[in-house]
């Protein structure tokens, strides 16, 4: 039986990632080769580089975390959702994990070009604080999802919460504010972070409620 979970949870994981992780990972993609054209990474300070990091690339957790339940409207993997094996509530699981493992992946490669082109930043310290603003608002778009069943209002109110921390900076977001890192300060990113997994727990919940009732 453990073989046979683990050859589901295997097959799953190559299904996501072919038909679900591509089209979102080459948009990821193209983020990171788009950046330094927009920005120059060159011999930055930690608040420049921080401004880099939290304004454009933490755009990508809305890119690889929103769409986690889109997947569902395709017919390979719609069918083995309700397989008697895997509960859907695993399947979605295993699509975040892997938008969580790409993403760490493609923060570390951009902040390591930014220190090999002379950058002032702390290379974990900075990943983290990166990951943690697009993981939050990549958690708002699952759970607009969730809630709404529309992709495009999924898309919409993650980038309207990015929008409102960029023209009010924290007056209103507080300790959940995106882009705290050019004010020095870092324990916003605990609460971004921690509050981050807390809204895809509970996207999660309200899909695996409504696929009950569906069902």
């Amino acid at each position: 039986m453990l073989i046979l979970k683990s050859e589901i949870f295997l097959n799953l994981t190559k299904l996501n990632l072919k038909h679900n992780c591509l089209p979102h990972l080459a948009a990821s993609s193209l983020f990171l080769i788009i950046a330094p054209f927009i920005f120059s990474i060159k011999n930055l300070d930690a608040i420049h580089s921080a401004f880099i990091l939290e304004r454009f690339i933490s755009l990508i957790g809305i890119v690889l975390f929103t769409p986690v339940f889109l997947p569902e409207q395709g017919k390979e993997i719609s069918e083995t959702i309700f397989t008697k094996y895997i509960s859907s509530t695993t399947i979605y699981f295993i699509r975040i994990i892997i938008a969580m493992v790409f993403y760490s992946i493609f923060i570390f490669l951009f902040i390591y070009i930014m220190i090999n082109k002379n950058c002032s930043i702390d290379l974990i310290k900075y990943s983290f604080g990166t990951f943690s603003s697009g993981l939050f608002i990549g958690s708002i778009g699952i759970l607009s999802y969730a809630l709404f069943n529309n992709v495009t209002i999924a898309y919409m109110i993650p980038f309207l919460y990015y929008m409102i921390n960029m023209f009010t900076k924290d007056k209103y977001v507080k300790m959940f504010y995106l882009f705290s890192m050019e004010l020095k300060s870092f324990y916003e990113k605990y609460w971004l972070f921690a509050f981050g997994l807390i809204l895809i727990c509970v996207g999660i919940f309200i899909k695996y409620i409504k696929n009950i009732h569906f069902v």
